[in-house]
């Protein structure tokens, strides 16, 4: 699998307590009962995760799980196992 859906994954589960079996790339944050509080922790914990600032604004704009997982990559931040930082 790939490895910032495994981070994300990884996050959605241990910060929010959701159990892995809801977790697909396919699932929206509303189907998670995601609200704006949660979007903003969500965007806090990644990040701390990455090492890079992840905007709530973009996280927002997100639908689903894919989404958020595609825009990070087009963040070109690394493949989600290491810790980036700005200009490195």
């Amino acid at each position: 699998m790939n490895p910032m859906y495994e981070l994300v994954a990884d996050v959605l589960a241990t910060e929010f307590r959701l159990e892995s079996s809801r977790i697909s790339p396919e699932t929206a944050f509303r189907d998670l009962n995601f609200d704006s509080l949660s979007m903003v922790n969500l965007s806090l914990f990644l990040s701390d995760r990455l090492g890079v600032v992840v905007e709530d604004e973009e996280v927002f704009k997100q639908e689903t799980v894919d989404d958020l997982v595609n825009m990070l990559e087009d963040m070109e931040i690394g493949d989600g196992n290491e810790r980036n930082t700005p200009g490195a």
